[in-house]
């Protein structure tokens, strides 16, 4: 019965699915064949039966992932390949490239590649190249028609991703060869998205022969090696155009150095998007910052664009203002207000600045006066704005205000911030607002005082889209 159904579905030429109740992807590729199919994503995720792709998740998702992989060969046009939340050994690889031989894109989003289920895989007597399963060494730039392999490793240790080693480092490092060896003329995108990972000695080789494989260095992901002398000389001799760069760390000095050996470099006149990711770190005003942003200033004329995910204070953002003010677009992961700072309001820099997007958090509760002060001045050092973003959570600020009046060119704004009761528009459409124009008509009955967290939103342009959530 179901051979017969799914005769009927053979024409399809794009497929986006995710793993239920059953394997339907699996299934059909093994009833008929796909002649016309060229793209295909798969998202393992509702198979998971933990977050973390330990064993019981493991042991359920690999085999699909393998039978799936063996039936490729049912779609012979298939160029694009698109997993999520999937399991790799090097095996598959292997399977998938002889199956999917017009192959042209991989993009495997959150993959494991966890050493505790793989089945071990000898490197060669150089240590540059890897062993298949039959114990001959994987041919060099055998995959011509590969035009993009990026892969998002996860990588879960017990021992925790700090204390990173034995065979689970052998298991990158082993991944790291074979994109060396595999390909030739293949934009190679590898990163992990788990957390900051050491620096590993082991990894800096792999990482350069990578590098010069690769057809296009516009984008390059420091994950799992920091920036460092030698990265940015491979670079150059690829007399590429690197133009978006992911940095991870958790020291400002970290930062810092990777920084220095970025702005070397004739790519640092290219980079036009920067991307710093921390976890652990807390970024206040200091001499270091000042420093950094000194060297972004100087070294990296065509930076427009940063998004920053680690924990910064409320002074630090002012800092960034004042230093890079050449700045098209800023995300902010987590701005901090710290209660026992004093506020010092320096003379505004009118920014470039045009999309803005702010993540607000705070150990301790802000008082509402500093809020609103802060948010004035980054509000009133941004007067191109087209975009405003503002999520996270207001504590026990009563009111926060947010005041556009000058921003001509403002299109959108989107508010998704936790615990807010209700909005005010005290201004809109260049006219006096309504007092309670709120989007909880219970919050205005049961809240006289106005002591109930709510944010008031002033615009003058007629043409702004609100886009205004509640979460509780």
């Amino acid at each position: 019965m179901y051979h017969r159904e799914f005769i009927r579905l053979n024409q399809f030429e794009r497929i986006d699915i995710g793993l239920e109740k059953f394997l339907f992807m699996t299934m059909l590729l093994e009833s008929t064949l796909l002649p016309n199919l060229t793209y295909l994503c798969i998202n393992f995720d509702q198979i998971h039966v933990d977050s973390n792709f330990l064993k019981a998740t493991v042991l359920k998702v690999h085999p699909v992932v393998k039978t799936l992989i063996k039936n490729l060969n049912s779609a012979p046009s298939l160029d694009y390949l698109e997993f999520h939340n999937a399991m790799l050994d090097l095996d598959d690889m292997e399977e998938l490239h002889t199956g999917a031989a017009k192959l042209k894109v991989i993009d495997a989003h959150c993959t494991s590649i966890s050493n505790e289920f793989i089945k071990t895989v000898p490197t060669s007597a150089d240590k540059k190249s890897i062993i298949d399963s039959s114990g001959v060494v994987i041919v060099r730039e055998t995959e011509s028609t590969v035009e993009k392999n990026s892969i998002d490793f996860f990588v879960l240790c017990s021992a925790g991703i700090y204390d990173i080693n034995g065979e689970l480092k052998n298991t990158l490092i082993k991944w790291l060869l074979y994109m060396g060896c595999k390909y030739r003329s293949t934009e190679i995108i590898f990163k992990q998205s788990s957390a900051y990972l050491p620096e590993i000695c082991e990894f800096e080789n792999p990482i350069l022969t990578i590098i010069s494989k690769m057809s296009d260095t516009k984008k390059y992901h420091a994950s799992l090696y920091p920036i460092t002398k030698s990265i940015m000389n491979a670079m150059d001799e690829k007399k590429g155009r690197l133009e978006h760069l992911y940095l991870y760390t958790n020291t400002m000095e970290s930062i810092e150095a990777q920084l220095q050996h970025a702005g070397v470099p004739k790519q640092a006149k290219t980079i036009c998007y920067l991307n710093i990711k921390s976890g652990n770190l807390d970024l206040k005003n200091s001499i270091t910052l000042q420093s950094i942003l000194s060297g972004l200033s100087q070294r990296f004329c065509s930076l427009i664009n940063s998004k920053i995910k680690c924990t910064m204070h409320h002074c630090a953002l002012i800092e960034l203002f004042q230093m890079l003010p050449s700045l098209l677009e800023v995300f902010v992961d987590s701005i901090c207000f710290d209660a026992t700072e004093n506020i010092i309001m320096i003379p505004i820099t009118r920014t470039k600045v045009q999309s803005l997007s702010l993540i607000i958090s705070s150990a301790t509760a802000p008082n509402m006066l500093q809020a609103n002060q802060v948010m004035e001045f980054i509000l009133q050092s941004c007067p191109l704005l087209s975009t405003f973003t503002l999520s996270g959570s207001v504590f026990e600020i009563a009111i926060l205000k947010l005041c556009f009046f000058y921003h001509q060119k403002l299109t959108k704004i989107t508010i998704n911030v936790k615990k807010v009761q209700y909005y005010t528009f005290s201004w809109e459409n260049e006219k006096q607002g309504l007092q309670w124009a709120d989007c909880d008509e219970i919050a205005e009955s049961n809240d006289i005082t106005g002591r109930k967290p709510h944010i008031d939103i002033a615009w003058r342009g007629k043409n702004v889209i609100l886009d205004l959530q509640f979460v509780y």
